[in-house]
C-alpha cells in the first residue's frame, strides 16, 4: 500500500477531514489537498512516509494517556539515576524556594513519568515510602527498551537490585525487575504491547 492510501485510511478510520489533517500536522492545507489529487492529474505531491506516521501517533495520543508518578525522597538522584540508566530525558523540572525540584517530569521516548518528593500533603498522606512497605509496592512501571540486556546491565553498575532475573517471556519479549536505589520497582522488557 503506498503512502496516499495509507493517509486515507488512516483518514477514514479516524474520521478527519483535510483540514483536522492540516491543524494535526501543522502544515498547510493546500499541501493536504495536493496529497489527495488523482495521479492522472499530474500535481499530485507525494505523501511522505513521516506524515502518515506522526498522524496516527498524534491520533493516538489525542484518545489518551496514562502517565506514571512516583515520588522520591531524593527526587535529584531520582532524575539522575533514571537518566543515566534507563536513559530517560529531563523534560521539565520545577524547583522550590529550597532549590530542590518539587516536580520533575522525565520523557522515556513518547511516554512520561512524572516525579515529585514525599510531602506532607492531602495527597502525600495518601503514599508510602517502598521500605514503610517492607518493600512492597501496589503497583511498578513498565519500560519497553529496544534491548533489555544492555538497561540490566547498567542497572546492576549503576547500585540498582534485580529483582526478577533477566529471562526470556513465554509471551514474548526479554526482561527483568529491579529496584531503583531508593527501592521503587521498575519492570524492564522488550515486549511492547502496543506492537503486540
Amino acid at each position: 500500500m503506498n503512502t496516499r492510501d495509507r493517509l486515507i485510511d488512516v483518514m477514514l478510520a479516524a474520521d478527519l477531514e483535510r483540514h483536522e489533517v492540516a491543524e494535526l500536522l501543522q502544515v498547510e492545507r493546500e499541501l493536504v489537498d495536493g496529497w489527495m489529487l488523482p495521479m492522472e492529474s499530474g500535481r499530485r505531491a507525494d505523501v511522505p512516509e513521516m506524515a502518515v506516521e506522526l498522524l496516527e501517533l498524534k491520533i493516538a495520543l489525542r484518545k489518551g494517556r496514562v502517565v506514571t508518578t512516583l515520588q522520591y525522597a531524593d527526587v535529584e538522584a531520582a532524575i539522575d539515576w533514571l537518566r543515566r540508566v534507563f536513559g530517560m530525558e529531563l523534560k521539565l523540572r520545577v524547583d522550590g524556594d529550597d532549590g530542590r525540584p518539587e516536580h520533575a517530569q522525565l520523557l522515556h521516548g513518547h511516554e512520561v513519568v512524572m516525579l515529585g518528593p514525599y510531602a506532607d500533603t492531602q495527597y502525600g498522606r495518601l503514599l508510602r515510602k517502598p521500605g514503610d512497605l517492607g518493600g512492597c509496592e501496589t503497583q511498578a512501571p513498565y519500560l519497553v527498551v529496544p534491548d533489555a540486556d544492555v538497561i540490566w546491565q547498567r542497572v546492576r553498575d549503576a547500585g540498582g537490585e534485580i529483582v526478577i532475573d533477566i529471562v526470556d517471556q513465554s509471551y514474548g519479549g526479554r526482561g527483568f525487575t529491579c529496584r531503583d536505589p531508593q527501592g521503587h520497582l521498575w519492570n524492564v522488557g522488550t515486549y511492547d504491547p502496543f506492537a503486540a
